[in-house]
């Protein structure tokens, strides 16, 4: 929780449309991820490549799972890890 403050803000209790994105075509990526994990009812899991600064690659993962009453209620809601590895938010062009 405290990197994702960190690179993100507080983002609890918040909706996605709400978050600060680094670009448009990355919110639409999580965006369509969550539509997704709700259509087809399965946790997803993403490994994405940053170049930093310097020119260092690190690596973020992130894990979503999606979270329902039942097993026929809809999904209401999701569980959502990130996982910065070594990054900081300093190396971020």
């Amino acid at each position: 929780g405290t990197m994702i403050v960190e690179f993100r803000g507080e983002i609890t209790g918040h909706y996605l449309g709400e978050i600060p994105w680094s670009s448009p075509t990355g919110q639409a990526t999580v965006l369509e991820g969550f539509a997704r994990g709700v259509r087809e009812r399965i946790p997803l899991f993403n490994e994405v490549d940053i170049i930093t600064r310097n020119g260092a690659h690190r690596q973020i993962f992130t894990g979503v799972w999606p979270l329902a009453a039942s097993d026929a209620a809809p999904i209401d809601r999701f569980l959502a890890l990130e996982d910065y590895g070594t990054l900081t938010r300093d190396e971020l062009a």
